[in-house]
């Protein structure tokens, strides 16, 4: 009789056993599944923000600007976006916006004053284009070089960068707008410097690139050009003749900061025409 409790104990013992681990895989198994659809949705999140991100940058990239006066895109989204969507980039060999988007992200750590890590990222942009062969990154990356050296005031090096991108630039079909703003680079840095040497030839030649194609958003890059020169040059009457070409939607841009001295300038200029006036 004890030994027939003793077993009936035992059976009842390892049912109960049984249906606990039941309920326990049961329960398992539903915590494995939400983890799992957690992570699938982060994942499609992930993948539907950088979607997004990447239809914000288009324009950016195609127009070869570090701007776009209908979104608001901050120096420090280029800095994390750069980061977070170039191994997909790199993955998918999308070289044709990896190498904007490095470039822009140099810019961006250039205007928040990170210049040595805008330095290794520059030269780390060269190497990885050299070690692919691709001229287009390589021409960007020798652009990064110089923003760098421009901005740690080094002009030499940095028009001498500036021109080595144009060189390799010219050779690309379809990149007139990225060969307007180095052009643009260029002028700037050496009328910053005072180095007029080939001045007007750079000038020359922007403007037969604003004759291939104009009406775009880069057409400021011409007028801002001659503003900037003839300031330099002391022609205050001149520069401001420019400077009225500028459309009103300039005043919300985020514009290179060697441009800055000139859009500084424009209330004396004013003021120096005015006197003239009274003259």
């Amino acid at each position: 009789m004890k030994i027939a409790c003793q077993s009936s104990l035992f059976l009842f013992l390892l049912h109960i056993t049984i249906r606990a681990n039941k309920i326990v895989n049961s329960n398992l198994q539903h915590i494995i599944a939400l983890i799992a659809a957690i992570f699938i949705s982060a994942a499609l999140h992930a993948t539907n923000l950088n979607k997004e991100r990447l239809t914000l940058l288009q324009p950016l990239v195609e127009h070869d600007l570090s701007f776009n006066t209908n979104i608001d895109i901050t120096t420090d989204s280029i800095i994390l976006w750069e980061k977070l969507l170039s191994p997909e980039l790199e993955k998918q060999q999308e070289y044709h916006i990896l190498f904007p988007l490095k470039m822009m992200a140099v810019q961006a750590l250039i205007t928040e004053g990170n210049i040595s890590l805008a330095v290794n990222n520059a030269n780390s942009m060269y190497q990885q284009a050299k070690a692919i062969d691709y001229p287009f990154g390589t021409a960007l990356a020798l652009r990064a070089l110089a923003d760098t050296y421009q901005s740690s005031g080094n002009p030499q090096s940095a028009i001498e960068s500036y021109e080595e991108s144009l060189k390799i630039m010219q050779k690309i079909p379809a990149s007139i707008p990225y060969l307007k703003t180095s052009m643009f680079h260029l002028i700037l840095s050496k009328l910053k410097y005072r180095q007029m040497t080939d001045i007007e030839k750079d000038f020359a030649y922007l403007e037969s690139l604003y004759h291939k194609e104009s009406g775009l958003p880069d057409d400021f890059y011409l007028p801002c050009s001659y503003a900037y020169y003839y300031i330099q040059t002391n022609n205050l009457p001149k520069a401001l003749e420019y400077l009225k070409q500028l459309t009103p939607s300039t005043k919300n841009i985020r514009i290179p900061t060697i441009l800055q001295s000139a859009t500084i300038c424009m209330p004396a200029i004013i003021l120096s025409q005015k006197n003239m006036i009274k003259r």
